[in-house]
């Protein structure tokens, strides 16, 4: 019977364990004196971030330093995020214009020729 009753604690512990999600990074607050004279001891806190559910003060959640069970309940999100399909638009194409290249025969001409004419000399 012992047996059967420390089984289900520790299978207790065991899925507690997993469904709690506690920020492993931890931050310690200095003590100080309020104004009206209370003293308030140091004490470790989650380092913050953007969520409540995985601070020590939220359900199911254990302070590891008072072993307290946390008092706040976790934040739930019942909407379920909206998508949109993206759109598809075709290119455009236009086809490109095209001319046909003229073709001009060159012309020839026969070169001309001078033939230097000959003076004899004068003596």
């Amino acid at each position: 019977m012992k047996q059967l009753i420390l089984s289900l604690f520790l299978l207790f512990g065991f899925i507690a364990a997993t469904f709690a999600q506690v920020n492993p990074n931890s931050t310690y607050v200095r003590g100080y004196t309020r104004s009206n004279g209370t003293v308030v001891n140091g004490y470790y806190r989650t380092t913050p971030n953007n969520t409540i559910n995985d601070n020590y003060s939220t359900k199911p959640n254990v302070n590891p330093y008072t072993g307290k069970t946390g008092t706040v309940n976790p934040t739930t999100y019942t909407s379920t995020p909206s998508y949109s399909t993206p759109t598809y638009t075709s290119p455009t194409y236009t086809s490109p214009t095209y001319t046909s290249p003229t073709y001009t025969s060159p012309t020839y001409t026969s070169p001309t020729y001078t033939y230097p004419t000959y003076t004899p000399p004068k003596w």
